[in-house]
């Protein structure tokens, strides 16, 4: 991560912010003059900028190059012509400079610029405009500060209608302003700057950036000596850092930034745990093996800048005298910074310890050889009149005593200046928590009457539902009732039809056992009587055979026996046949079938299909078994017709393996009947005298009975 920051300030303990603004040294005194008169001010300022835009814009129409700027670029990027140069040529004109110290050639870099923006608005094409015054205000914030922010500022509007996954110009734009503000101490500016870069660097997750603008926070805050929110970003920063970039270059330095605003809140606050932290933090860099030199200056600073808060002047000198070794003089940006601070805290000291003449003599070449800021030039003053005062020279004390309390009501009104930022960034705070809570409020309302909405609805469709129960319970319930008294009415016609089918059987019972024993006897008479007279007139016939003596007489005789054995068989047949009467006067279940396909073939209520081999079961089965047959397969059919009220009844007939089975099957819906009523115990019993067993199956889709007995 590479923190970005467009200015380049750092927080010193004692200094508040050091700016890179040679003015620095008397802004502080125009603060009661501003609170006075900041209306017109800011209208005044407003006025020079546009006065001092629209006098850059009449410079030159054509942006012409001069012979020594020309001469000073890299070949590869000089125009082709020195005038009438194209917008690609003056983009790279500017992006080169702007990182390469032209700042000589600012009048002129100021006209390409503006006759840049001016020929890109011409071709009222946006997206070249925004490439044009991204590149202006980036080369203007190190040359013009003011037109820096009026060109980005420009560049917002453009940036935001064709800012295409979060891309980059918004970001950059937002972050400049804030840095450019800062620089302008503009810090409210700045602030509102910042809060919409962040917003962006949020969304594109940049920490380089996000670092950047926290770097500018922790600056701000340092600046009003708001101590903990300073320390609180730059903590921000150092979270940051990915574990391969700890110690780098970077993180250092930010890691002295750190230690620098816990020391300024230890002079605010004189509470140790900020000393104790400072302390923690540079005795870490001082550990570190590699650029010692490169930070030592810093760190010794920090510690004796600690011991002349605590009034340990002999040693803080000492740390002085160290940071300003030659073997640990560092030239970067970061380290000229203390190049004024170090010399300046050690001429005090002198003169805290009553080096009165040594401590004086550098003090004042310090004053006079550059421009302090305020705080420095109240400390030196109070300073050089203590020295003063302790040599007895009481004159020069007054004066230097007069000149301390002036530069100490402007830290006054500084202070009062902090506290009126710190009271906008509060109001600011609760202005936009207002709002949240007031959005947060409407989003409520919405979703409560979303949700009341909802409940209505489910409530009504709730509603609707139970009644929807309500009345199919109440249809199925009288559905119920009626199938139930249907088939309590069915069950009793059932009752009557099955005890009068068992008075009939008994009766015919009792019928074919009276006939039955007429028959036996008649029977039995008939063997007796007839049987036995004509065997005894065969024998007789048979004796006179024997005895015959013509041939004719014999054929005769044998021809009569013949007669009367014929006789004789066909009177023990006919008396079996008589006392087996009801063998011979049985049902054949093949005439059953035949009945039943004719009778139903063509119904359109109810038919009935025979699917059976009927030539080879009349002739495999004997006369019982077509009589039980018969019956059973009656009774299965009348069922169906009667109680499944059955549309189709199907019946099948197979012979297989010694075995017949047969199948009566319908479509009906299921009965009572099917569970074991007198019927399906007359045809158990039926199938159970011919060695076989019987099964019925009942359901919602129809009824089997089924059955198989051996042959």
């Amino acid at each position: 991560m590479q923190c970005k920051l467009a200015l380049c300030g750092v927080v010193r303990p004692g200094l508040g912010i050091q700016l890179n603004v040679e003015k620095a040294n008397h802004v502080f005194f125009s603060w009661r003059r501003r609170i006075h008169i900041h209306g017109l001010f800011r209208i005044c300022e407003s006025l020079s900028i546009l006065l001092f835009l629209t006098t850059f814009f009449t410079i030159s129409a054509n942006g012409q190059i001069s012979d020594s700027l020309y001469e000073g670029l890299p070949r590869e990027l000089r125009p082709a012509r020195k005038q009438k140069n194209t917008i690609q040529e003056k983009q790279t004109i500017l992006s080169f400079t702007e990182f390469n110290g032209y700042e000589h050639y600012t009048p002129e870099l100021l006209s390409i610029g503006h006759s840049l923006v001016q020929q890109a608005k011409s071709l009222k094409n946006d997206l070249v405009l925004r490439d044009v015054l991204y590149a202006v205000a980036h080369c203007f914030q190190h040359i013009d500060t003011d037109a820096s922010i009026f060109y980005f500022k420009m560049l917002l509007p453009i940036a935001e209608r064709y800012n295409n996954n979060y891309h980059s110009w918004l970001l950059t734009a937002y972050l400049s302003l804030g840095g450019l503000y800062f620089y302008k101490e503009k810090y409210d500016s700045s602030v509102i700057a910042l809060n919409e870069g962040l917003k962006w660097a949020d969304k594109r997750q940049d920490s380089g950036e996000i670092a950047g603008a926290y770097n500018i926070y922790s600056i701000i805050y340092a600046r009003f000596k708001m101590y903990d929110s300073s320390i609180k970003y730059s903590k921000k920063v150092m979270e940051l850092y990915t574990k391969e970039e700890i110690n780098t270059k970077s993180y250092i330095q930010n890691l002295l930034n750190l230690a620098s605003h816990e020391i300024g809140a230890y002079e605010a606050s004189r509470k140790n745990y900020y000393r104790d932290t400072a302390l923690s933090i540079v005795n870490r860099v001082m550990d570190l093996k590699s650029e010692q030199a490169l930070w030592y200056q810093a760190c010794y600073y920090f510690l004796g800048y600690i011991d002349y808060l605590e009034g340990h002047y002999t040693s803080a000198i000492e740390k002085f005298n160290l940071s300003m070794s030659p073997a640990y003089n560092d030239s970067s940006a970061f380290m000229n910074n203390y190049a004024y601070t170090v010399p300046f805290y050690k001429a005090i000291s002198l003169l805290k310890i009553g080096q009165y003449q040594e401590g004086s003599t550098q003090l004042k070449a310090i004053l006079s050889g550059g421009k302090p800021i305020v705080r420095h030039q109240q400390l030196a003053y109070q300073a050089l009149s203590d020295g003063a005062e302790a040599i007895g020279d009481f004159k020069t004390a007054l004066l230097y005593f007069k000149r301390s309390r002036q530069y100490a009501d402007s830290l006054n009104l500084l202070g009062l200046q902090g506290k009126v930022f710190e009271t906008q960034i509060k109001y600011s705070v609760a202005k936009k928590e207002i709002t949240i809570a007031n959005l947060q409020q409407k989003n409520q309302h919405q979703r409560n009457s979303r949700n009341m909405i909802l409940l209505t609805a489910t409530l009504l469709f709730l509603l609707l539902f139970f009644l929807f129960v309500l009345w199919y319970q109440r249809n199925k319930r009288q559905q119920y009732l009626r199938v139930a008294e249907r088939n309590r009415l069915s069950q009793e016609l059932n009752s009557l039809e099955q005890e009068i089918k068992i008075q009939e059987l008994q009766q015919e019972q009792e019928k074919n056992e009276i006939v039955m024993s007429q028959r036996r006897q008649i029977s039995q008479n008939m063997h007796d009587e007839i049987s036995n007279s004509i065997a005894a007139f065969r024998y007789l016939v048979g004796d006179l055979k024997k005895n015959a003596r013509h041939d004719e007489t014999k054929i005769i005789l044998r021809e009569i026996e013949d007669e009367l054995q014929a006789i004789y068989l066909q009177s023990r047949e006919f008396s079996h046949r008589l006392f087996n009467e009801k063998l011979l006067q049985g049902y054949k279940v093949t005439d059953l079938l035949t009945s039943l396909a004719l009778r139903f073939s063509g119904e359109e209520k109810l038919q009935i299909r025979v699917e059976a081999d009927q030539q080879k079961i009349e002739k495999i089965l004997n006369p019982n078994q077509h009589n039980e047959l018969y019956y059973v397969i009656k009774e299965a059919v009348v069922n169906s017709m009667k109680h499944a009220m059955a549309t189709i009844i199907l019946i099948r007939i197979s012979i297989e393996n010694s075995s017949l089975e047969f199948e009566v099957s319908d479509d009906g819906m299921f009965h009572k009947a099917s569970g074991g009523g007198m019927g399906i115990s007359s045809m158990q019993q039926r199938i159970q005298s011919l060695r076989g067993e019987l099964k019925v199956i009942s359901s919602g889709k129809g009824t089997i009975v089924s059955g198989s007995f051996p042959l």
